[in-house]
């Protein structure tokens, strides 16, 4: 719950940084990745044991289990977690106005001013639904490596911005589709592993 919030909370200050300072999307967030990075590594000044899963200190057994322990058909909660945000994803931009008003704000946010849309409103509720789904993806890695660490993603932005691209999405706004972001990505982890295992990291 808590880490939920927090992501709403970061959500909420991205959204700040774009609507009201004007901050083109991009740049914020990569603002904001630098400042909240460097707030996690305050918290924990003297390294990762603080938050390391040890002999001595363990992280508590329902995170550590989140993404390592099976639940059914030898696969963790935390991938049922990621199917359910998918799926709820998909709805929300087919059948909701969310979906709906994202791409006419996206496409023309003037026009869609005018025409009664609150472009502050619904651009809000899309960084707070980021910020969740980024908590969630925080929460599944620490789990995963047993380890709260704040460098464990580094350079990843760069893959999740080439898959949004490669899924149809268009920095200027207006279109995007969920599915074909969520292929993109697949293909992504599918080229990147398999050059793990044949190809030298530097030649990489």
């Amino acid at each position: 719950v808590a880490t939920g919030i927090l992501g709403v909370v970061m959500g909420t200050i991205n959204a700040f940084l774009v609507l009201r300072l004007n901050i083109v999307h991009v740049i914020a967030t990569l603002i904001t990745l630098s400042l909240y990075k460097g707030i996690a590594l305050l918290i924990v000044p003297e390294g990762l044991s603080a938050v390391k899963s040890t002999g001595e200190q363990k992280m508590p057994a329902w995170i550590n289990d989140y993404a390592r322990e099976d639940v059914l058909f030898g696969l963790p909660l935390a991938f049922f977690v990621a199917i359910a945000v998918i799926i709820v994803l998909v709805v929300l931009q087919r059948k909701t106005l969310i979906g709906k008003y994202s791409a006419a704000i996206g496409g023309n946010k003037t026009a869609a001013e005018l025409s009664g849309i609150s472009a502050l409103k619904w651009v809000w509720i899309l960084y707070v639904l980021v910020g969740v789904s980024a908590a969630l993806a925080g929460m599944a890695r620490a789990s995963y490596m047993s380890l709260g660490d704040p460098l464990a993603s580094d350079g990843m932005e760069m893959w999740v911005i080439i898959a949004v691209l490669l899924g149809g999405t268009r920095f200027t706004g207006g279109e995007g589709n969920v599915e074909k972001t969520i292929i993109a990505a697949i293909i992504i982890i599918v080229i990147t592993v398999g050059m793990l295992t044949v190809i030298p990291a530097y030649w990489q």
